[in-house]
């Protein structure tokens, strides 16, 4: 067989993909040639075109220690192949060309090579014998064979490796045995270097023999992700995104593999993101190794479930009531027999599954415990934790360790994962059974405030302190937000962190928004080796994506973006509300404030950029995954344009003036309906869809935009002051609300007209002229206070004031059917007030008066740039018949006010909420 040997291996960055010439810096006075010599040039190629791959090559003057002329990247042509790269050297007429081979493929070089330009210098390996040759020139010398009885996973990977070589070089590699002198490549089996090996660890060994390359893992995961790394070293092939468009494949003429040994293994075991919607994006994430192999998610429900307990064990759930759904309730952890029957359930599960290794015991989201509820016979004193929650993690691992005691008694090799989130954030104050593995949960781009970088540094060691394994649990959301969330160096940082710090699986909640680029794709890759070049990666996925000359454009955009979230956002009001004593905690993703920030310019360059990456992206593949990129862009720009910063409306010096303010409102509606359609049209594309579960529906984002601060109480002051209800501001609401159609532009209009006439409120009391009945005076905490007075008042005799009030604010509930409704509120706050905020929210209840959770909330008003007069703030609903299979009768309606510094003060008045339509 031919082959061809070569001598040094080292190690260097896998760079791949752009035409890149760069000259270097002496090449401006060079000192091999006459000093203003004609520029003269070099064209340099590789081959095994295989081993071109990201090759760095350089020129220089002769001798050892001669000055560097030029220097380039191979990358990929306009026709997907290794394309040469030319030098241009000055006036030098001869040089020395040097080639350092990526994937430590070893080093090229040539002496006394011409200038003259007339021939291309090809660069080879010196000796013979130690690179093995699969195909060449359409011609195939390799197998691909599986041991007898390889599971479903091997044989799929064996295929796949045949595939993708087919797609690189159009030569099928039979998958029968060998014939004599063809190369042999054995997936799967048991070849030597697999001891010791975590399960996902691979084995690529082309040195054994001269016609045998085995590429295999201790696992079938392990075999899996060998085949990949095999695809991605010596093919080139890269999975950037998810779908056709996503995978960049090379075209090759010779494929060939060095003789060497190759090994490699995780640096975290569990190495998984959720919310990747469709086997579309999972089948792209395990490409990039992705892989859950630790359960420890939200699961006490099944530990524990009401259909099989609540009718004999009342006891065992919050005030003994059955709970609904899987979420806002525990079991009792102080009620011994929850550790019988966790065990017994536990006991059955892995009777009934004995190859699975693990089992969650993972809190249920949203709170729900027993123990903190002064209404239930298990209530227990507790102090706060570091997130301003009840402390609950003396007693939870208290019962943690019982049940998983009891379980290893009959299941002493599984393993137990669970959640250190919400109340059970901190660590307890003794030893957690080593065969647990606590997810520590945490925003950690929150780390680029350094108070909250130092809490969570404190937290991990709390946890080192007490558990044998620790995992972290991350929210690199993309979905909910409406302008790309990127911030790849501080990821890096985190993940170089955990690594050095005992964290052996990484987790994240990722929910994807592809128009992040690289984000997610960068997760992974740090996952599996935290120690990586986030700046290496960064350029590797750009100029794979887009191009050489694409790239540049590209990595702008996204530079731009990234110095939004770790610069601007910081000092921020959005970012304030995680700086609370009380907070969740991830980042407040459903509170669109962020967007104060975006302005027009920020939307403006971000559209040049990308449409210049289109531009002059080469290839098909190129401009498509550009023009990708650039469609997902318009949700960010209609968002932006609709949520985006705006200045205060002020009051309107006459009808002209207040239908300016209008029509601007219907603007900003028209782009959040844009967003809210892109959504929608994005929902059937495997890649661009954004997973349900973080609609921008939720939390503010009702197509409803984020409108100018006071412009809602502006205009209706005004249609108040217009008696006639003649003029053109009023005539234009008219039309608007008359609209056949429903939208929210026209619940908007009607709400406008509503809370002008006064008529028609579903509320009680809404001016606080009775006292506060039948309205409820929440407080969260003990800190600030909450009462009527008379000087809060806008109308009327009396408002209500909230004085140094951390959070809290009026309630109300209401008997409502299905449809459209909206809800108004006032409020002023002393000119010069720089902190605060008001919100209204919506509640779904039923008819006994049971929450089914918050199903809408309005903007938050910030009080900083309307201090000093009453405006207004309003939320839109529509009210479903169910939520989650339960009929909703009532809604609540709370006007949250929120973090009012000591001493000062925000008073609220003439509240209402209108039935807007069906």
């Amino acid at each position: 067989m031919p082959a061809i040997r070569a001598g040094v291996r080292i190690a260097l960055p896998a760079l791949a993909a752009a035409v890149v010439v760069v000259p270097s810096a002496e090449a401006a006075t060079p000192r091999c040639g006459p000093p203003g010599g004609a520029g003269r040039t070099v064209e340099v190629r590789i081959e095994p075109a295989s081993a071109a791959l990201g090759a760095t090559v350089e020129a220089r003057c002769p001798g050892r220690r001669g000055a560097s002329l030029a220097s380039g990247r191979v990358t990929l042509g306009a026709d997907g192949r290794p394309a040469p790269v030319r030098l241009r050297v000055g006036g030098a007429r001869v040089v020395s060309v040097r080639a350092s081979l990526a994937h430590g493929f070893g080093v090229m070089s040539r002496r006394a090579v011409r200038s003259d330009g007339r021939r291309a210098v090809v660069l080879k390996p010196r000796r013979s014998g130690a690179w093995l040759t699969l195909v060449q020139n359409g011609t195939a010398h390799a197998v691909v064979t599986t041991p007898s009885g390889a599971p479903d996973r091997v044989t799929r990977a064996a295929d796949r490796l045949v595939d993708y070589v087919r797609r690189s070089t159009g030569v099928e590699l039979p998958r029968r045995a060998p014939l004599a002198g063809e190369i042999e490549i054995h997936v799967g089996g048991r070849p030597n270097g697999l001891a010791g090996l975590d399960g996902d660890g691979f084995v690529i060994d082309a040195a054994a023999t001269a016609d045998r390359i085995d590429v295999a893992g201790p696992t079938d995961w392990g075999t899996q992700i060998g085949v990949d790394e095999f695809l991605e070293r010596y093919v080139g092939v890269r999975w950037l995104m998810p779908g056709a468009d996503g995978e960049d494949v090379p075209q090759l003429q010779t494929l060939a593999v060095p003789e060497e040994v190759r090994s490699d293994e995780p640096a975290n075991m569990t190495r998984q993101l959720s919310g990747l919607p469709g086997t579309v994006q999972l089948e792209w994430a395990e490409r990039n190794r992705m892989h859950w192999r630790t359960r420890f998610h939200h699961g006490l429900y099944n530990v524990v479930p009401p259909r099989q307990y609540f009718a004999k064990n009342p006891e065992f759930f919050p005030e003994r009531r059955e709970p609904v759904g899987t979420t806002r309730w525990q079991p009792c952890f102080t009620e011994p027999g929850t550790v019988t029957a966790a065990i017994r359930e536990i006991d059955a599960y892995f009777d009934a599954n004995p190859a699975e290794e693990s089992f969650s015991l993972g809190v249920n989201d949203s709170s729900g415990y027993c123990e903190t509820n002064r209404d239930d016979s298990h209530y227990v004193a507790t102090r706060t934790n570091s997130l301003g929650r009840a402390h609950m993690s003396e007693i939870y691992f208290r019962w943690v360790n019982e049940v998983v005691e009891g379980v290893l008694r009959e299941h002493p090799d599984k393993w137990f994962g669970l959640l250190g989130y919400s109340e059970v954030n901190d660590p307890p104050e003794f030893q957690i059974n080593p065969r647990v593995v606590v997810f520590v949960t945490e925003d950690r781009m929150g780390w680029i405030h350094p108070s909250i970088e130092r809490q969570g540094h404190d937290q991990l060691a709390g946890w080192n302190a007490v558990a044998r394994q620790v995992g972290f649990y991350d929210y690199i959301y993309g979905a909910p937000y409406a302008v790309p969330r990127f911030y790849p160096h501080r990821m890096a940082q985190t993940y170089r962190y955990a690594a050095a710090n005992g964290v052996t699986s990484q987790y994240a909640e990722n929910y994807a928004n592809w128009g992040e680029g690289p984000k997610t794709w960068l997760a992974l890759r740090l996952s599996w080796d935290p120690q990586a070049d986030v700046d290496v990666l960064l350029r590797e996925w750009f100029e794979r994506a887009v191009g050489p000359d694409a790239a540049p454009a590209l990595a702008s955009y996204y530079d731009h973006w990234e110095r939004f979230w770790t610069e601007r956002i910081p000092s921020s009001a959005w970012f304030a509300i995680h700086l609370k004593p009380r907070r969740l905690p991830y980042l407040p993703f459903f509170t669109p404030t962020y967007m104060d920030l975006v302005t027009e310019d920020d939307l403006v360059q971000s559209r040049q950029w990308l449409e210049d990456a289109v531009r002059l992206a080469q290839t098909p593949a190129q401009r498509a995954r550009a023009g990708q990129l650039l469609r997902a862009f318009e949700y960010y720009e209609a968002s932006g344009r609709a949520y985006g910063k705006s200045e205060p409306a002020g009051e309107p010096a006459d009808d002209a003036a207040a239908l300016r303010l209008l029509s601007d409102v219907e603007r900003r509606f028209t782009s959040a309906r844009a967003a809210l359609d892109l959504f929608q049209q994005f929902s059937t594309d495997p890649v661009l869809l954004h997973p349900t579960q973080m609609s921008p529906t939720r939390g503010g984002f009702l197509g409803s935009p984020n409108l100018p601060d006071g412009a809602s109480a502006a205009l209706v002051d005004w249609l108040v002051g217009d008696t006639t209800q003649s003029g053109a501001t009023w005539l234009r609401l008219r039309t608007l609300a008359a609209d056949p159609q429903a939208s929210p532009l026209r619940s908007f209009a009607r709400l406008l007209i509503a809370d002008a006439e006064g008529r028609g409120s579903l509320l009680v009391n809404a001016g606080f002229e009775t006292g506060t009945t039948p309205w409820s005076l929440w407080r969260a905490t003990t800190v600030g206070t909450l009462a009527r007075n008379a000087a809060a008042a806008r109308t009327g005799t009396a408002g209500l004031r909230a004085t140094g009030l951390e959070r809290g604010g009026p309630t109300q509930i209401v008997p409502v059917s299905r449809g459209v409704y909206g809800a108004v509120a006032r409020f002023r706050v002393p000119a010069g007030a720089s902190a605060g905020g008001v919100q209204l929210t919506v509640n779904a209840m039923t008819a006994d008066g049971r929450s089914l959770g918050q199903i809408a909330a309005g903007p938050i008003r910030s009080v900083a740039t309307i201090s000093g007069r009453w405006v207004g703030t309003e939320v839109f609903v529509n009210v479903p018949e169910t939520v989650g299979g339960t009929a909703v009768a009532r809604i609540q309606l709370v006007a949250v006010v929120d973090n009012v510094p000591a001493g000062a003060y925000v008073d609220l008045d003439d509240v209402g909420l209108y039935r807007l339509g069906d």
